[in-house]
C-alpha cells in the first residue's frame, strides 16, 4: 500500500543534530521570503520472491519425482527457445515482460531505427504504472502550487514518486548490478524491459561501465553515512554527502563531454552545519543575535531561516544570470528557455532536493521535491536513484542548449560565488 502525503517537512532541531541521531522531521517553510513546497513519499519494500523449492533426486526416489525433473528440463529448454525467438521477434513483442501485461510503447509501430531516436523517457503505459498514475494524480492535487511547476519539476517529482515501478535504468545495466541485488524480482521494474532501447531517465552518453561505477558510488554513500553515524563521526557526514553527490555530478558532465566548456551554474550542493546562520550586511547596522538565552525552538528557527534564505539567494542569483543571457532584451522574448535550477541542501544525513524555474521570478516558488535520508541503510537504492535522476535531468537540459560553450563561458565569468 503506497503512503499518502504528509504534512510540510521540518528541518531537524538542534537536539536531533548530535552523535545519537534519531528520526528527524523534514524541512518546512518558516521564512516569509520564499514559498517552499514539499511532499514526502514513504518507501514500500516488497518481500523478495522465493526462488522455489529445489528438486533433489535421492537414491530410491519415486518415479513421479523423476518425471517432474524431466518436465522441469523441458520447461527450461522451452524458455531458452523463447528467449532466442524474442531476439528475432518484432519490436513490439520484445517489450513483453514475463508475468506482466503487454507493454504498450509509444513507438510500437515504428522500426528499431526510429526507436533509437526516442528521447522521451516517460513509461506511463508500462506494466502497473497506469494504475499508480491515477493515485499519483490524486496526490498531486493535494499539493498546493503544482500548477506553477514547469515540465522538468513535474517529471522529476513523478519519477521519484514512482521509483520501483517505472523504468529508470537501461536494461543492459542489469549485469553490472547483480551483486547489489538490484536485479531481484521485486526490483525488476527499475530497469527497462530486456531488449528495449527506449530512453530512460538515468543513462550514459559514453561508457556504460563508467556509468555503473558512478552509480555504485551513490549506492555506497548511504552505507558510509550510516557507518559514520554509528561510530559517532557526525562531523564527517555532511562533507561526505556533498563529496559523493558532486562526484556523481562530475561523472555526468564528463560522460556528456561537457567538462571543457565551463562550469554550469545550474546546481548548488552545500553542507549546512548546525551552527550556520544568516550572513548580515555590515552596512545594515544589524547586530548578530545573542543566542545565549534562546530556547531550542528559537535557535532552530534561526537555523531554518538562515538555510532557507541562503538557498533562495543562490538559486535567484543563478536564475538572474540565465535570464540575462537567454532573453532578448529588445523584444523581451526568450532566445532559449532557461533550464530548471537545482540545489541540494545537506544537513548531516538529510539532503533536500530543491528546484526553481527561473523564467518568472519571484512568481514561481522554490519547490522542495524530495527529502533524502542517507542514514537509513534500507533506502540505499532509492537514495541513489533520487540523486541520479535529478543530476541526469539537469545535465540533459544543459546538453540540449544551443551555443553551449558561449552560454557556459559567459555564466562562468559572471559568477563570483565559489559555491555555484
Amino acid at each position: 500500500m503506497r503512503s499518502k502525503t504528509h504534512p510540510p517537512a521540518q528541518w531537524p532541531t538542534d537536539s536531533e543534530i548530535r552523535p545519537s541521531i534519531e528520526d528527524s522531521p523534514p524541512l518546512s517553510d518558516t521564512s516569509e521570503d520564499v514559498d517552499m513546497i514539499y511532499v514526502k513519499r514513504e518507501f514500500d519494500w516488497a518481500s523478495t520472491p522465493s526462488d522455489g523449492d529445489a528438486l533433489v533426486l535421492r537414491r530410491g526416489a519415486p518415479k513421479r519425482a523423476k518425471q517432474t525433473a524431466k518436465q522441469a528440463a523441458k520447461q527450461a529448454n522451452r524458455q531458452r527457445k523463447q528467449a532466442k525467438q524474442v531476439k528475432q521477434s518484432p519490436l513490439s513483442a520484445r517489450f513483453r515482460v514475463p508475468g506482466q501485461p503487454d507493454v504498450k510503447m509509444e513507438n510500437d509501430d515504428d522500426d528499431a531505427k526510429k526507436e533509437d531516436k526516442d528521447v522521451n523517457s516517460d513509461w506511463d503505459d508500462y506494466g502497473q504504472t497506469p494504475g499508480l498514475l491515477e493515485e499519483y494524480d490524486r496526490v498531486l492535487r493535494e499539493i498546493p502550487g503544482t500548477k506553477q511547476w514547469n515540465a522538468t519539476q513535474k517529471k522529476i517529482h513523478k519519477l521519484i514518486w514512482l521509483r520501483g515501478h517505472h523504468p529508470v535504468l537501461p536494461s543492459w545495466w542489469r549485469i553490472s548490478f547483480r551483486m547489489w541485488g538490484v536485479t531481484q524480482g521485486h526490483l525488476n521494474h527499475v530497469f527497462a524491459p530486456p531488449g528495449s532501447k527506449k530512453r530512460v531517465a538515468i543513462h550514459a552518453y559514453g561508457n556504460h561501465v563508467a556509468a555503473s561505477k558512478a552509480l555504485e558510488s551513490l549506492f555506497n554513500l548511504t552505507q558510509t553515512v550510516k557507518d559514520y553515524e554509528e561510530l559517532g563521526f557526525t562531523e564527517r557526514i555532511g562533507p561526505t554527502v556533498v563529496k559523493g553527490i558532486m562526484s556523481y555530478y562530475k561523472w555526468a558532465i564528463r560522460d556528456a563531454k561537457l567538462e571543457k566548456v565551463g562550469i554550469f551554474p545550474t546546481l548548488v550542493v552545500k553542507n549546512y552545519p548546525p551552527s550556520f546562520r544568516r550572513r548580515l550586511d555590515p552596512s545594515s547596522g544589524t547586530d548578530p543575535v545573542d543566542e545565549t538565552f534562546l530556547t531550542t525552538a528559537e535557535r532552530q528557527k534561526l537555523f531554518t531561516d538562515a538555510v532557507t534564505a541562503d538557498i533562495q539567494e543562490k538559486l535567484l542569483a543563478m536564475g538572474s544570470a540565465w535570464r540575462d543571457i537567454l532573453r532578448d532584451h529588445k523584444t523581451s522574448s526568450w532566445l532559449m528557455t532557461p533550464p530548471t535550477l537545482f540545489a541540494i541542501a545537506v544537513v548531516q544525513h538529510l539532503a533536500l532536493l530543491v528546484t526553481l524555474d527561473p523564467r518568472d521570478e519571484p512568481k514561481r516558488p522554490v519547490v522542495v521535491i524530495e527529502q533524502i535520508r542517507f542514514n537509513d541503510r534500507g533506502l540505499w537504492l532509492w537514495n541513489a536513484l533520487s540523486v541520479a535522476i535529478a543530476i541526469n535531468m539537469l545535465r540533459d537540459e544543459i546538453y540540449k542548449l544551443e551555443n553551449l560553450k558561449l552560454v557556459a563561458d559567459e555564466l562562468y565569468e559572471s559568477s563570483s560565488d565559489p559555491d555555484t
